[in-house]
C-alpha cells in the first residue's frame, strides 16, 4: 500500500533535498506557541508527558515537569494510598511563596491595572489599601472589558472574596 502511494506522489523528497541553514528562522523562538490540550479544560505549555512507568514517573518527575510547562502521569504500580501521597507531594510543590509581590491600589484603574500585568508578565495583582488586602484582580476580570472601561477603578471589577 505504502509503495503504490510513493508511485503515486505527485512530489517526493528525500534528505539531500533539504538544506537547513544553521542559525537560520523565520520566526523567533519566543513567538512560537507550542501548547498542548490534554483535555477539555486543560492545556499544557509544553507538549511533553512523561511515561506512567514506575521506572519513569513519581512524585520528582512529576514536579519537573510541571516547572517546565510539561505533564508527569504518576505509576499505578503502587497502593492507592501511596499513589495519594505522591499526588500530594506535586500539588504541595505549587505552594511557593512569591517575594516582592506587586499589587495595586483600589483607586487605580482598570487599564493602569492591564499595564503593570503586561509589563511585569503577570495574569493578576492583590489590591491593597494602607497594608490591607481587599481583594485580587486578574487578567480575566480585565480583558473583557478592557477596551470599553478602561477607566474603571479596580475596586469595582476586583474579586473581594480572599
Amino acid at each position: 500500500m505504502y509503495s503504490r502511494k510513493l508511485k503515486e506522489a505527485e512530489t517526493a523528497y528525500t534528505f539531500d533535498d533539504f538544506l537547513l541553514v544553521p542559525q537560520a528562522s523565520l520566526v523567533e523562538p519566543k513567538d512560537v506557541i507550542i501548547k498542548s490540550r490534554v483535555s477539555k479544560n486543560h492545556e499544557i505549555n509544553v507538549p511533553i508527558i512523561s511515561s506512567a512507568m514506575d521506572t519513569v514517573t513519581e512524585s520528582e518527575m512529576a514536579i519537573a515537569m510541571a516547572q517546565e510547562g510539561g505533564l508527569g502521569i504518576i505509576h499505578r504500580n503502587m497502593s492507592i494510598k501511596d499513589q495519594v501521597e505522591q499526588v500530594k507531594k506535586v500539588k504541595r510543590s505549587g505552594d511557593l511563596t512569591i517575594r516582592d509581590v506587586i499589587t495595586i491600589n483600589p483607586d487605580a484603574s482598570l487599564r493602569e491595572a492591564h499595564e503593570i500585568m503586561e509589563r511585569e508578565g503577570i495574569s493578576g495583582l492583590p489590591v491593597v489599601d494602607n497594608g490591607k488586602i481587599l481583594g485580587i484582580i486578574s487578567r480575566r476580570d480585565i480583558e473583557p472589558i478592557i477596551n470599553s472601561e478602561a477607566e474603571k477603578k479596580v475596586e469595582e471589577v476586583m474579586t473581594k472574596e480572599v
